[in-house]
Order: C-alpha cells, then sequence, then structure tokens
C-alpha cells in the first residue's frame, strides 16, 4: 500500500484550486482506462470553490465531462 502524501497549502483559494486539479487528474485517467468515470460527490457549500474551479477555463476544458457520471450524495450520517 502507497504511504499517504501531505500537501500544505498558503490558503483556502490554493486548496480549492488543487483539488479541482487533482479531480479532473483522476477522472482523466479513469476516462483513458474505461472509457467513462463515475465521481461521487457532495453539495452544500464546502466543495463549492472546488466546483467553481471545475467550472471555469482551463480545468472545464480539460476533460470530456461527457463521460463522466456525476452521482451526489450526503456526507452527513443521520441515524434511522
Amino acid at each position: 500500500m502507497t504511504e499517504p502524501t501531505v500537501v500544505t497549502l498558503a490558503d483556502a483559494e490554493a486548496c480549492s484550486l488543487a483539488a479541482a486539479e487533482r479531480i479532473v487528474e483522476v477522472l482523466d485517467v479513469v476516462i483513458d482506462d474505461r472509457g467513462e468515470a463515475h465521481w461521487v460527490t457532495t453539495g452544500g457549500s464546502a466543495p463549492g470553490p472546488i466546483y467553481q474551479h471545475l467550472a471555469s477555463a482551463p480545468l472545464r476544458d480539460e476533460l470530456d465531462w461527457r463521460k463522466v457520471q456525476l452521482w451526489w450524495t450526503d456526507e452527513r450520517f443521520v441515524p434511522i
């Protein structure tokens, strides 16, 4: 198993950009390997800056989004 890598960034903006770049990088690898990718993500305000980066050039144009199946989820735990 690969050891985790700790990444330290200057601020929230740098963190959201790095996360968006990593999402595009991984989705692109999966699309190349399998022809499509499935991405499960959450709503709410926390990932908003990441989504803004993904929706803007240049990241928006680095991926064929038609090959991405998007699944919305909720990370909150609610007892039944």
